[in-house]
C-alpha cells in the first residue's frame, strides 16, 4: 500500500512540473490557462499537505527529512523571487 501513494505522489510531483511549464510558456489570459492556474494551485497544496503527513509520520526519518527540509528553504531563499522580495523590502526596488 506504501508503494502505491509514493508512486501517486510521483505522479503528482509530475504532473505539476508538466503544469508548471506550461503555465511559464503560455502566460495568455484564456479560460484553459486559468484552470490550469487553479489545478497547479490545487496540486500543490494536495502534495504540501502529503509530505507534511508524511513527516509526522515517520520520526525515524526525521534526520533526512530535515535535510530535505533545509535544501528547499536554502533554494527558495536564493531563487531570484525571494531575491527580488528581499530588495522590495529593504526598499531598494527591482532591478
Amino acid at each position: 500500500m506504501r508503494d502505491h501513494w509514493k508512486n501517486l505522489a510521483a505522479a503528482g510531483w509530475l504532473l505539476l512540473l508538466i503544469n508548471t511549464a506550461y503555465i511559464a510558456a503560455f502566460p495568455s489570459p484564456t479560460l484553459f490557462y486559468m484552470g490550469n492556474v487553479v489545478l497547479h494551485l490545487a496540486l500543490g497544496l494536495a502534495l504540501t499537505v502529503a509530505v507534511v503527513r508524511r513527516w509526522r509520520r515517520a520520526p525515524a526519518a526525521a534526520g533526512a527529512d530535515a535535510a530535505t527540509r533545509a535544501v528547499a528553504n536554502d533554494l527558495g531563499t536564493r531563487s531570484p523571487a525571494g531575491s527580488a522580495a528581499r530588495r522590495k523590502s529593504r526598499g531598494k526596488g527591482s532591478a
